[in-house]
Parts: C-alpha cells; sequence; structure tokens
C-alpha cells in the first residue's frame, strides 16, 4: 500500500513539473542543429558506431561499466578528433542542464 501511494505521488509530481520539462521548439531545433554538426565531425566508421537503430539490442544494452569489464559498442571520447570532442560537448551542453553539465 505505502509503495502504490509513493509511486501515485511522484507519478503525480513528475506530471506537475512536465510544462517545466517540455522543451521549446528553439531548444529542439538547437539541439537538432548541434547533433547534426557532431554526426557531421565523424568519420563514416565513427558515424556508424553511434547512430544505433532504436531497436537494436546494442541500445539496450548500453552500460558504463568500465572497458576492462565490458566492451563499449560505441564510440569512445578518447577515439574522437578534437573536432569531433568539441562537437560533442556542444551537443551535450545543448541538452543537460548546467548542473548535469558540470558532473561530466
Amino acid at each position: 500500500m505505502i509503495k502504490r501511494n509513493l509511486i501515485s505521488i511522484i507519478s503525480l509530481i513528475i506530471f506537475v513539473n512536465m510544462p517545466n520539462i517540455a522543451l521549446s521548439a528553439t531548444q529542439i531545433n538547437e539541439i537538432s542543429i548541434k547533433a547534426n554538426l557532431f554526426l557531421d565531425s565523424l568519420n563514416e566508421s565513427q558515424v556508424s558506431n553511434v547512430k544505433i537503430p532504436l531497436d537494436s539490442i546494442e541500445r539496450s544494452q548500453w552500460t558504463n561499466l568500465p572497458n576492462i569489464m565490458m566492451q563499449p559498442a560505441s564510440l569512445l571520447i578518447k577515439d574522437m578528433n578534437q573536432k569531433s570532442r568539441k562537437a560533442l560537448h556542444r551537443l551535450m551542453r545543448a541538452t543537460l542542464s548546467s548542473q548535469g553539465y558540470s558532473k561530466i
């Protein structure tokens, strides 16, 4: 019963705050531009490593475990050139809060 009430309360809080979470058309456009600039900075092989279909099993098995424990299926930042790294950071700044970005 307590668990059900807690889930209801959390759901209500999320529902009430949805307007605050929604992105404006300007923000969506900015994120789209930054994402395309990031993709344009990568070579063909790198693009195929970061564009994972939504229904791919690789996408559902994503992990941030250390590389020695689990081989990443995607592109590592250390394997990017400086231009790609800068483009990635611009994309992350566009998609994350300032607090979220400062934690990465």
